[in-house]
């Protein structure tokens, strides 16, 4: 099992994230990543591991742990914003046969979904500006439902359901 840990959004982002991995029949804990900012997703695809890194605008692909990793998707090489924002990959799902990737971006109004064997954009599915904050995406059958964030929160990520589209 792997978990993903954060500071609280009250307080300012860092480098002090981790993420374990926990043995459930020995009960032994260990620190698989240490200091990662914001670990938004998890996946693992084949013997493949993906790592959402919010902070750093990119997935990250592990094989084997922690220490062989590269960064293989740079969401912000694909996000531009007339504001400057940078995109911040957040929550996001696997299709059904782990082939796509389908990540929400923070600040942009969009799901962008990219292939799990080469990191390549496939899709860009764009939602109405005023849904800047989109938090997260789950996809159910052919549907795919985003959350975002409230526009009344300032540094706190609390979903709400909003609106789901037909792929």
């Amino acid at each position: 099992l792997y978990i993903g840990l954060i500071n609280d959004f009250d307080q300012e982002t860092t480098d002090e994230g981790v993420i374990f991995k926990i043995n459930l029949v020995s009960k032994k804990i260990d620190v698989f990543w240490p200091r990662i900012s914001i670990p938004n997703s998890i996946y693992w695809v084949g013997e493949h591991m993906f790592v959402t890194d919010s902070m750093n605008a990119c997935i990250w692909r592990t094989k084997n742990g922690y220490q062989e990793r590269e960064k293989f998707i740079d969401v912000k090489q694909y996000s531009t914003s007339p504001e400057g924002n940078v995109p911040e990959p957040d929550g996001s799902c696997l299709s059904s046969n782990g082939e796509l990737l389908f990540v929400s971006i923070w600040g942009h109004s969009k799901v962008q979904v990219f292939s799990t064997k080469d990191g390549a954009l496939v899709q860009e599915i764009l939602l109405p500006k005023e849904t800047p904050r989109v938090s997260c995406c789950a996809l159910v059958g052919s549907d795919l439902f985003v959350t975002t964030g409230s526009e009344h929160l300032s540094l706190i990520h609390i979903s709400e359901p909003t609106r789901h589209a037909q792929i």
